[in-house]
């Protein structure tokens, strides 16, 4: 073998694999953020009208219109676990129906609205505060104008 070959085997025998660590509960590691993630996942399922409580059925009736079939209850149960095996639709599709995506895209702008993009997303969500501010912003403008007539 050679040196080089030799070299990338000791490097990819050193990675780390942190999804694979064990980590005390109280510990600030991913995985204790996930399986928090998912307590918090299986919780907004819980709270759904009994009807849709089910595993089975929140797969069919919730999740299953954004694939275009039923979601499975062993890939709810792992999504709820946290599981990193699930992949980001189901998790996208949870969020989606919490209504948290805005918050969450918020969040990773560090609180500012990074793009318009962001803002068409969220237009129907802001469209109360959008209209409150519009009707502040013409009442001072009629005060000042008023005030402006009077001098």
């Amino acid at each position: 073998m050679s040196e080089h070959t030799d070299s990338k085997t000791d490097a990819e025998d050193s990675i780390r694999a942190i999804f694979n660590e064990i980590p005390l509960p109280h510990e600030r590691h991913p995985n204790n953020f996930l399986s928090y993630f998912g307590e918090v996942l299986a919780r907004y399922r819980r709270s759904l009208p009994r009807e849709m409580r089910s595993a089975t059925n929140f797969g069919k009736y919730i999740l299953g219109p954004y694939f275009g079939q039923p979601v499975d209850r062993n890939r709810i149960s792992r999504a709820e676990k946290g599981d990193t095996s699930v992949t980001f639709g189901v998790y996208a599709a949870y969020l989606n129906e919490m209504g948290a995506l805005p918050d969450i895209l918020w969040a990773m702008e560090g609180g500012r609205s990074g793009s318009l993009r962001y803002l068409l997303l969220v237009e129907e969500e802001l469209a109360p505060q959008i209209q409150k501010a519009m009707m502040a912003a013409n009442d001072k403008l009629s005060a000042r104008a008023e005030q402006e007539k009077n001098r």
